[in-house]
């Protein structure tokens, strides 16, 4: 199995007016990842309280019906990087206890979301795209893989064309 990390910090994200914004050629590459049998899964960070876990959740899985070559979105719900979601179309698992080690490194640039996807998917190869700095060191920190969001996305939207 093929893993595909997405950083959806401003890939794909909420504006302040409440609408979806994601770059260009973000869909085309998630279905040609998806078309080759790679597993594709987004991860983001929202630092919320106890209350709106629940909203945080249901954005999660809006988001997913909306892209729908995305698997899943590991979020990071805190500042502390102590709490962590795995959210699918249809449900959520909280992962915080799973692995208590990782717990305090949920948080990009932090790898506790990656250590937990790789410990629990086992994939054979993994790759991360992102926009922002903190991608690119998140990825570093884990030790795999890092395209560029802007190089990526452009490639596999032209290919559409």
């Amino acid at each position: 199995m093929k893993l595909l990390i997405i950083g959806l910090n401003t890939t794909i994200h909420l504006s302040q007016n409440q609408e979806w914004i994601y770059a260009t050629g973000v869909r085309e590459t998630l279905c040609y990842y998806r078309q080759a049998g790679w597993t594709t899964i987004g991860i983001t960070q929202e630092t919320t309280n106890q209350h709106n876990i629940a909203q945080c959740l249901f954005k999660q899985r809006y988001l997913l019906n909306l892209f729908p070559n995305l698997n899943a979105i590991a979020v990071c719900t805190d500042s502390e990087g102590q709490q962590c979601y795995l959210v699918w179309r249809n449900h959520f698992y909280d992962v915080s206890q799973e692995f208590p080690e990782l717990q305090g490194t949920y948080r990009q640039p932090n790898p506790g979301i990656i250590r937990y996807l790789l410990a629990v998917l086992k994939p054979s190869d993994v790759w991360m795209i992102g926009n922002e700095k903190i991608d690119k060191q998140t990825a570093i920190n884990a030790a795999i893989s890092f395209r560029p969001a802007a190089t990526t996305f452009e490639k596999y939207s032209n290919q559409n064309n």
